[in-house]
């Protein structure tokens, strides 16, 4: 009996290890997807920031045109305009980023949980094996009983 005591605890201690890798991973897996929306939100944050700046420059830029005296006709519409799409292409650069970031930590995110389902499994498995097997002592659980 003591025999069949010990086969089960071996398998419940496979088992507890189990779930607490699939409640570590599902903890991970949370702070992926967290880090995710995070840097959505970051993302988002710093393009409102460049836009702002970029306003502020180009303002400035048109305040100089106009107390020189210059009308904005020829180059400094050119460069105005050029200023206005380096602007909007670096706040694209910085959503993008973003973005990339977030898909990075989601797909982080899947595989920590697909991992700690794993290891569960195994773990799962592990006990069964144990309890079938006698893996501890060369006696199945089964065998045990039958002797009995």
């Amino acid at each position: 009996m003591a025999l069949a005591t010990g086969l089960l605890l071996s398998a419940g201690g496979s088992i507890l290890s189990g779930v607490s890798q699939l409640q570590q991973a599902s903890f991970q897996a949370d702070i992926a997807k967290e880090n995710a929306r995070s840097e959505r939100q970051r993302s988002k944050v710093e393009a409102s920031i460049e836009a702002r700046s970029n306003r502020q420059v180009a303002g400035a830029a048109r305040a100089k045109i106009g107390a020189l005296g210059t009308s904005l006709q020829g180059s400094p519409l050119e460069v105005l305009g050029a200023q206005a799409a380096e602007s909007s292409f670096r706040r694209e650069q910085i959503l993008f980023g973003g973005r990339s970031r977030s898909q990075a930590s989601n797909l982080q995110s899947q595989s920590i949980r697909s991992q700690g389902q794993a290891a569960a499994f195994g773990n799962f498995a592990q006990a069964g094996s144990t309890i079938l097997t006698g893996k501890k002592s060369g006696q199945s659980f089964f065998d045990i009983f039958k002797k009995g």
